[in-house]
């Protein structure tokens, strides 16, 4: 089943489903991954993760009695194992998209290039152990939703949950506003992530109301993500010895992100112009 939860079915045992699926899909990618497509493999299970991590927020700030740290930990540290190999991925992603933005032949950033297939060769060299040490810590999570009970948790408790993290995504939405730190656009980014993933786990199904805001919060985290991963490899290449070419790529980052972010703050006020209260009725409407 997709990652949607029956609004028929009593509410922890859908979230309880929607979670385990989620788990056992991450668990069998790790598991069934060859060499060649392990970068693949480790986005798509990051993905997954940070929509579990979402779902457990929701389920924490709903719940009247909230949901132990041992759900979340093993799902930060399974995460943080496979992290070295996304990013070096990502960055050597976002450098060939920034030499293609400007068209500017690789060959005028030769060094770079290089300097970032290296750092691609050493995470595919240790990806193995670390892919094994994430599924450990997966199957741990796994095995911890399977057990989890609240019957405390009633469907009504869902909407102060939706308005907890809409507030938070919202409260980070003025600080980057007010300054646009590559911590409170990151910190936006995250909370952005939780709330795309919300609303698509609540929509109804073919529901055309629900469109424009899953819409719009999906298209504003992948500004904010893009924002992130030009930040990354700024500071990637702080850590190399590239010489002079490191200077020109500063300024081109600069400049691609200030383009970014005309859009990023175009589109805050109007995902943020409904009360917390009114949002959070509409995921559930």
């Amino acid at each position: 089943m997709s990652f949607h939860i029956d609004r028929q079915v009593a509410p922890v045992s859908e979230f309880r489903r929607v979670l385990c699926e989620q788990l056992s899909r991450a668990i069998k990618e790790l598991n069934q991954s060859s060499p060649a497509l392990q970068a693949g493999t480790v986005h798509t299970v990051r993905r997954r993760i940070k929509k579990i991590r979402s779902v457990v927020r929701l389920l924490h700030f709903s719940s009247p009695h909230g949901m132990p740290e041992a759900y979340l930990t093993p799902l930060s540290k399974a995460a943080e194992e496979i992290a070295a190999i996304r990013d070096a991925f990502a960055d050597a992603e976002t450098m060939d998209a920034l030499s293609r933005h400007y068209s500017i032949a690789p060959s005028r950033f030769a060094g770079v290039f290089k300097f970032l297939g290296r750092r691609q060769q050493i995470a595919s060299a240790g990806a193995g152990e670390a892919m094994h040490k994430a599924v450990v810590l997966l199957t741990s999570a796994r095995f911890a939703v399977e057990t989890w009970e609240d019957a405390s948790l009633k469907r009504h408790d869902l909407p102060g949950g939706i308005t907890r993290i809409y507030k938070r995504c919202r409260s980070s939405f003025r600080k980057a506003s007010d300054d646009t730190s590559p911590e409170n656009l990151h910190r936006w980014r995250r909370r952005t992530k939780d709330l795309l993933h919300i609303l698509l786990l609540l929509q109804k199904k073919g529901s055309k109301a629900a469109r424009k805001p899953v819409h719009r919060t999906g298209k504003l985290y992948t500004l904010l993500g893009k924002d992130h991963d030009l930040v990354h490899l700024c500071e990637t290449l702080d850590q190399s010895a590239i010489g002079t070419q490191r200077d020109i790529l500063i300024e081109l980052v600069r400049s691609r992100r200030l383009k970014l972010q005309d859009k990023i703050m175009k589109l805050g006020p109007k995902l943020f112009a409904e009360k917390p209260k009114v949002f959070a009725a509409k995921c559930l409407g």
